[in-house]
């Protein structure tokens, strides 16, 4: 049995062609994005550094998550968590300002994990647009008392 032979091998490919061209011209960024920063990844202060690439014309709402393994007696005492945020715009300009992140912001627990998920920001809008630099601090006594493991950024563009 013979099997027949393609006669116009450049029509094969010039589909080919067209259908990646179109497939990758369809791809648009994700709605979201999460930065997860493990305590022994922190920089050299102990500060969980993130970048966020905000672009122009889009707003977004950002949500802070913190990550601890912490026993239920112990997180009955938990008073919550104040985070220092640190901001460094695409021209080097800082801005500062603290979070508080309470035990009511718990999202997922077993006996000995748990996970607070706070909003932090909506309908943000950064100007100017760009990379920016996010470096978020926790008292030393708080992670080690408390167990924290990490600290993560959600950012959902609107």
């Amino acid at each position: 049995m013979a099997f027949p032979v393609n006669r116009f091998p450049w029509a094969v490919t010039l589909i080919s062609l067209l259908v990646s061209m179109v497939l990758a011209f369809s791809c648009s960024s994700p709605e979201s994005s999460e930065q997860f920063v493990r305590t022994g990844k922190t920089d050299i202060e102990g500060s969980y550094p993130f970048v966020v690439d905000f672009e122009e014309g889009n707003s977004y709402d950002l949500d802070l998550y913190v990550n601890m393994v912490c026993g239920n007696v112990k997180f009955a005492q938990f008073p919550g968590v104040s985070l220092s945020l640190l901001w460094e715009s695409p021209q080097e300009e800082k801005f500062s300002e603290d979070v508080f992140i309470s035990r009511e912001n718990l999202d997922k627990d077993t006996y000995f994990v748990k996970s607070l998920v706070a909003r932090y920001r909506e309908d943000l809008m950064m100007d100017p647009a760009g990379k920016w630099g996010l470096t978020i601090s926790v008292p030393e006594e708080m992670i080690e008392h408390y167990g924290i493991t990490g600290i993560g950024l959600r950012v959902t563009r609107r």
